[in-house]
C-alpha cells in the first residue's frame, strides 16, 4: 500500500476501528530471530458464481482487491511443536486454524519439523467474507519461506496454499487479482485501481456453506450476468463503478441474514452510491473516490445499528 496514505487509525471511537496497514510498513519485516508479515483483508469487486460442479464446488470468477485492514503474524523458531497464540480471545489456535495447517504443510513440503512459536494480531472480522483466515495462512507461508530460506516464488507458495483453502493463493498476489476456478486460480490484473471504502460489518457472522446452500435453492436457472473483465472495471472511478460491480451471492446472504438488507439501506440513505457484500458476507462494502466522502457516510450512520464500520483503502501497492 502507498507510503503517503493518511493514518486513520484514530477515527471516531465506536464507529471506525481496526488496525490499518501503516505508512511505509513492508509486507514482511525481519525481527531478531523471526519475521512479521502483514496479512491484508480482501473485498470482492465483482463475483460471478456458477452452478455447483460434480465435485461439490461452485465455479467462480471474481475481481478481488486487497485492502488496508490487516492482521499481523509473527513467526519465530520454537523448541518443539507448532504453537500459535492470538490477540483475539476465543479464536481457535489448534489444528482447525489455517495458520497451523499452513505451517505444517510447509514443513512437510521441505521435510523439516514445524518447531515454531507464532502470534497472530487479529483485526479482520471473522465470518465476514473478508478472507482473514486465508490471508493469515498466506502470511504464514511467506514467513516460513523467508525464515527457512526455502526459495519458493509466489507461484510455488500458491500451489501449497491452494491445498489449504480456495482463497489462499490470491493473498500472494496483489493489489488486484482476477480469481477463477473454485477460487484457487489467481492472476494479478497488472494495474492499480485506488479506492477508499466503507465496510459495515454486523455483529452476526455468516457461514459460507449456508450462503451457498441458499444460493443453490434460489438459482432455478443459470443467471445471465455481464461478467466484465478487469480492464472494463478500470474505465470507471470507484464511486461510479456501481453499475458494473456485482456479487451473485448477495441475494442468498440477505435471505440467510435478512438484517443485511436493512444495513445496506442504511448505507444508501447515508450517501453511498452502491452497496454489495464481500464474498459470502456478512461485510457490506461501498466504494468512494476520497477519504472525505467515506468519512461523510460513516458520520451519518446511526450508532445503534449493531454493526461496526471501518474506513479502508485498497487497489494499490
Amino acid at each position: 500500500m502507498k507510503q503517503d496514505r493518511p493514518d486513520i487509525s484514530s477515527e471516531q471511537a465506536g464507529q471506525v476501528a481496526g488496525r490499518q496497514w501503516l505508512a511505509g510498513e513492508p509486507r514482511l519485516s525481519r525481527l531478531s530471530g523471526g519475521v512479521r508479515v502483514v496479512a491484508p483483508a480482501k473485498i470482492n469487486l465483482t463475483l460471478w458464481v456458477g452452478t455447483r460442479r460434480e465435485d461439490g464446488y461452485h465455479p467462480v470468477e471474481s475481481i478481488v482487491a486487497l485492502i488496508s485492514l490487516v492482521d499481523r503474524l509473527t513467526v519465530q523458531p520454537g523448541a518443539k511443536g507448532c504453537e500459535l497464540t492470538c490477540s483475539q480471545a476465543g479464536l481457535a489456535c489448534d489444528q482447525s486454524n489455517l495458520v497451523i495447517r499452513a505451517a505444517q504443510a510447509m514443513a512437510e513440503r521441505v521435510n523439516r519439523p514445524a518447531n515454531l512459536r507464532m502470534h497472530l494480531e487479529k483485526s479482520i472480522p471473522v465470518g465476514a467474507g473478508l478472507g482473514g483466515g486465508s490471508s493469515d495462512a498466506a502470511a504464514c507461508l511467506l514467513a516460513l519461506n523467508d525464515l527457512w530460506q526455502t526459495g519458493y516464488d509466489n507461484q510455488g507458495l500458491a500451489e501449497i496454499g491452494a491445498q489449504l483453502g480456495s482463497d489462499v493463493p490470491l493473498f500472494l498476489n496483489g493489489p488486484i487479482s482476477m480469481v477463477r476456478g473454485r477460487g484457487e486460480l489467481a492472476e494479478p490484473v497488472g494495474f492499480e485501481w485506488p479506492f477508499w471504502a466503507v465496510l459495515l460489518v454486523p455483529e452476526e457472522q455468516i457461514a459460507t456453506a449456508e450462503v451457498y446452500q441458499k444460493f443453490d435453492e434460489l438459482l432455478t436457472e443459470p443467471a445471465d450476468v455481464d461478467r466484465i473483465d478487469s480492464q472494463h472495471l478500470g474505465l470507471y472511478k470507484p464511486e461510479t463503478a456501481g453499475p458494473v460491480m456485482f456479487n451473485m451471492l448477495t441475494g442468498a446472504a440477505f435471505a440467510v441474514l435478512p438484517r443485511l438488507a436493512q444495513l445496506a439501506k442504511e448505507l444508501l440513505e447515508a450517501g453511498a452510491k452502491a452497496v454489495q457484500i464481500s464474498g459470502s458476507g456478512s461485510a457490506l462494502v461501498c466504494l468512494f473516490n476520497s477519504l472525505g466522502r467515506a468519512r461523510c457516510v460513516v458520520s451519518r450512520l446511526s450508532p445503534r445499528l449493531r454493526a461496526r464500520a471501518w474506513i479502508v483503502h485498497g487497489g494499490h501497492l
